[in-house]
């Protein structure tokens, strides 16, 4: 028996929509593989009518406090297991879902294994939305990924610290130390890099899909909580930084974007234009919020867009 964890705040327009996917390759790999899965939903701070809306059967149900991680962690302690897969709950996932990603947890050397992803058509018909939607889909017009993308994942040996130790003197409003790690996937890539090298991750051919943010202000969010989250993890495990380096950035390739459309070039400088404005009021927050000293900078705001229902699907 596998267990699947569903981790969700506040998302009652697009769960159903993914747990009805998950079903139907829960019900695919029952068929056509050896496994069993076991579905969890877990609730963490969540505070709208989520459990109103949607079908119970066949679903267990957690709740918890204190955000993504100790969701996680609740699950983790709570079912014992060779590996756990993990899933937002704001994607729809294919029918092989379940029965590719177990497949490859059975590989020895694989610690990871995620879904390749691809972006909905935008709602907004803004320029920014088309502009998003388009780098979202030809992946940045970047090299490979290293990291896993966190949206569903296995993964053996699941363990994130629960405190960290941090040099007190580093700590500000900022960067908030204190909260404790905060972005499953940045760090469980970069511990399993930094342990067991590239190898270790393995990017499954099958493709869930996703709502990119539309907004400038959803973007920021999304620019905001990775970069912060990488800046935090420097100063808990800065042992990783090298791994960081070597393997978590990725390179633009011109060639990728010099084959495109000239309307996509042109697109793709719209989206540069507004990742710039992103930067500048990343540094600005965080001067504030350093010299401030006090109270806490707002991190890990909710994308509306991203988490609305999935129309025509």
């Amino acid at each position: 028996m596998i267990p699947v964890c569903v981790t969700a705040k506040n998302e009652r327009k697009s769960l159903p929509q993914l747990l009805t996917s998950l079903r139907a390759a829960k019900k695919f790999a029952e068929l056509k593989g050896p496994h069993r899965f076991e579905l969890t939903l877990v609730l963490n701070d969540n505070t709208d009518n989520t459990l109103d809306l949607i079908d119970l059967c066949d679903l267990k149900i957690m709740e918890t406090k204190g955000g993504l991680i100790e969701a996680q962690r609740a699950f983790v302690l709570t079912h014992p297991a060779p590996y756990h897969i993990f899933s937002d709950a704001d994607i729809i996932v294919p029918e092989d879902a379940l029965i590719r990603i177990s497949e490859a947890m059975e590989n020895p050397s694989t610690r990871i294994a995620y879904l390749e992803k691809t972006p909905v058509h935008p709602k907004s018909s803004s320029l920014l939305a088309r502009s998003l939607y388009l780098y979202n889909l030809n992946n940045g017009y970047q090299s490979e990924r290293n990291y896993l993308n966190g949206q569903f994942f296995g993964i053996k040996g699941w363990d994130i610290p629960l405190s960290p130790v941090f040099d007190a003197r580093k700590n500000n409003p900022f960067l908030a130390l204190d909260q404790g790690i905060r972005c499953d996937d940045i760090y469980l890539s970069r511990k399993v890099l930094h342990d067991y090298g590239r190898s270790a991750i393995v990017l499954i051919d099958s493709t869930l899909k996703y709502r990119a943010p539309e907004s400038l202000r959803g973007m920021y969010r999304k620019y905001q909580r990775m970069v912060l989250e990488i800046e935090r993890l420097n100063v808990f495990f800065p042992d990783t930084i090298p791994t960081h380096v070597n393997f978590g950035k990725r390179k633009f390739l011109p060639k990728k974007l010099s084959s495109r459309p000239n309307l996509e070039k042109l697109y793709y400088l719209y989206f540069v234009a507004a990742l710039q404005l992103c930067k500048v009021w990343y540094h600005l927050e965080k001067f504030f919020y350093t010299k401030r000293r006090s109270g806490s900078c707002p991190t890990w705001r909710p994308v509306e867009e991203t988490k609305e229902a999935y129309e025509g699907l």
